[in-house]
């Protein structure tokens, strides 16, 4: 059965099911000024869902606002609440999309905790004047069957919150659930919790069924542009002790020589699955498949600015650290998540050539970029 089949028949089953339909919003939520945050875990952070929606609307012809992605992989209700000041906040959303609850279902973090915590990040929105999308869960495979009572309970807490703060619910499980009674495949990766992009286009369908934009298309492919501000070439080699970090005298004195490799991002190499093929169209660098496997690479790479100025330099992927023309500027410490804008240092460039030396794992994502969200062109 195809694609654009399957949605037309969930399209009809939805809107037989007065359920799912009471809980959509009638008019579109969004318009060009707006900034909307998604909030969630590792399949916020991979960012898939952000993409699928915005082409949607582009290609729609209908205004795009502009999207921040604010998932952290692992994260539950709580520790998304913890960091609201750290990662949502500071962008002034005006509406949230909030995905929570597929690690505390894993962890069996009680149904009281798991609302609690979700009513803290609603009374949160509601302090910032930002509407909420909420998002009922992904399904998954057999390896987690055990705790699908909790997530029964936890449906009935988001719908009972979304019903008291005036939001609208994107019914992510039933749609998904009903793609996986009618035999589709490729909804969940392996691990039986992650999704493959049908899943996603699943994702992307009760998001904009919530947000207002049922007659909105989602795209069967996905088109990818490289990062705003990506620095595109190259010379990376495995670090000669992974043990062994950079201080600055080191940092200072490296010099590449001829048995460095040259790399240019994007990367033509053939990806593990299709979230590497997306992230290295948008300029992530995989590394292994140029130098081997290895726990540590080194890369480095000049650039011309135009003048001095002021940038972002936005982290991601397995980034350690990052030197700019000698001086440290970048550190990883704890895990905040894969995303590239991760951390967003604010650096300065001088006029003319500038230098970059990064030590990284396997893979790396970095840009210079004017603005403090990466994903604004």
């Amino acid at each position: 059965m195809s694609l654009s089949l399957n949605f037309l028949m969930l399209s009809a089953a939805v809107a037989a099911c007065g359920s799912a339909a009471a809980s959509e919003a009638k008019t579109a939520m969004w318009t060009d000024q707006d900034r909307v945050v998604f909030l969630g875990d590792s399949i916020i952070d991979g960012g898939t869902l952000l993409l699928l929606v915005e082409q949607a609307l582009r290609q729609a012809g209908r205004p795009v606002p502009e999207f921040v992605n604010a998932g952290v992989a692992s994260d539950t209700a709580a520790m998304m609440r913890a960091r609201l000041d750290r990662d949502v906040f500071p962008f002034k959303p005006t509406c949230m999309v909030i995905s929570a609850g597929a690690n505390d279902v894993v962890r069996k973090v009680s149904p009281e905790v798991f609302a609690s915590e979700l009513s803290g990040i609603l009374e949160a929105a509601k302090a910032h004047e930002a509407q909420v999308v909420l998002l009922t869960t992904t399904i998954v495979g057999p390896k987690y069957a055990d705790n699908e009572h909790l997530r029964v309970q936890y449906h009935k807490r988001i719908h009972a919150l979304a019903q008291s703060f005036g939001c609208p619910v994107a019914e992510v499980h039933a749609r998904m659930s009903a793609a996986r009674d009618r035999g589709e495949s490729e909804l969940l990766s392996p691990d039986d919790i992650h999704l493959y992009f049908t899943g996603y286009r699943w994702m992307a369908r009760a998001v904009l069924d919530a947000a207002g934009y049922a007659e909105v298309a989602v795209p069967e492919k996905l088109i990818c542009t490289p990062y705003p501000g990506l620095i595109r070439d190259w010379l990376v080699r495995i670090a000669p002790d992974p043990k062994q970090t950079l201080d600055a005298a080191a940092a200072q004195s490296l010099k590449p020589d001829e048995n460095w490799k040259s790399i240019e991002l994007p990367m033509r190499a053939e990806p593990e699955n299709f979230w590497y093929a997306q992230e290295l169209e948008r300029g992530a660098a995989l590394l292994a498949p140029v130098l081997g496997k290895a726990p540590k690479y080194q890369a480095a790479a000049t650039f011309t600015s135009p003048g001095a100025r002021t940038v972002y330099l936005h982290t991601g992927g397995d980034l350690q650290s990052v030197w700019l023309n000698g001086t440290k500027v970048y550190q990883a410490g704890a895990w905040r998540g894969w995303k590239l804008g991760r951390e967003s240092v604010e650096v300065e460039l001088r006029a003319g050539a500038n230098s970059l030396l990064i030590e990284t794992g396997p893979v790396f994502i970095l840009t210079l970029h004017p603005q403090r969200n990466p994903l604004r062109p």
